[in-house]
């Protein structure tokens, strides 16, 4: 499992502060998953950190997991759904509440200063804590 990852990470140009940033984990954890080694016995994680992890360096998933002892993808918990946060904007002005409305549409269409970005805008509309949408 460590060799997968540490591969993955290289191949993907990353250090291993930036690929612990990537998957969500301290450095130390990150490089405890790489050698495989936890205060000198064999590391272990829980499935969720090594999806996260695999993930964060465009590794395979399913083989992060079997090497590291899930078993086949059956047999595995399904991946958490996305966090959605919400932005408590009640104490901004109007004027601010559009400024982030035109900031967060910018992100979702690329950004004005993203020549040559493929995706298309998203239809969605998140709202505001204050239900307002966005």
């Amino acid at each position: 499992m460590g060799e997968l990852l540490r591969s993955a990470r290289e191949a993907a140009g990353l250090s291993g502060r930036g690929a612990a940033k990537a998957a969500s984990i301290s450095e130390t954890r990150w490089r405890q998953l790489e050698s495989g080694v936890n205060d000198g016995r064999p590391t272990s994680a829980p499935l969720a950190t090594l999806r996260s992890a695999a993930q964060a360096v465009g590794a395979d998933v399913a083989d992060v997991l079997r090497a590291a002892g899930f078993g086949e993808p059956e047999d595995w918990e399904p991946a958490p759904p996305p966090r959605i946060r919400q932005l408590d904007v009640s104490d901004l002005t109007p004027m601010q509440v559009a400024q982030v409305r035109g900031y967060i549409a910018g992100l979702k269409d690329g950004g004005i200063n993203s020549p040559g970005c493929q995706r298309e805008p998203s239809s969605a509309k998140p709202t505001l804590k204050t239900g307002r949408p966005v």
